[in-house]
C-alpha cells in the first residue's frame, strides 16, 4: 500500500510540474510580400543548417531567418530545378 501511495504522490508531482509549463510561442506570417513567390504552400522542411525550404507550385524559397531565396523552373536552363 506504501508503493501505491509513492507512485500516486510522484505521479501528482509530475502532472503538476506539466500544467506549470508556460507556453510562449512565436508565429511569424509570410506572404508574397515579403519574398515568398507563392502564399500556397505544399510543403515545409528545415535542413541541419536550419534553413526552412518552403515548396509552392510557382518555386522552391529558401528561407534563412532574414529573407527568401527563390528558385524557379527556367524552361531555357536544363540546370533550373524542376
Amino acid at each position: 500500500m506504501k508503493i501505491f501511495y509513492s507512485i500516486l504522490l510522484i505521479l501528482g508531482f509530475l502532472a503538476s510540474s506539466c500544467i506549470a509549463q508556460n507556453n510562449n510561442f512565436s508565429f511569424e506570417y509570410y506572404t508574397v510580400d515579403n519574398g515568398l513567390s507563392q502564399s500556397s504552400v505544399n510543403c515545409i522542411y528545415q535542413d541541419k543548417k536550419g534553413f526552412i525550404w518552403i515548396g509552392t507550385q510557382d518555386g522552391l524559397n529558401m528561407f534563412d531567418g532574414y529573407s527568401f531565396t527563390v528558385y524557379q523552373h527556367n524552361p531555357l536552363d536544363t540546370n533550373t530545378i524542376s
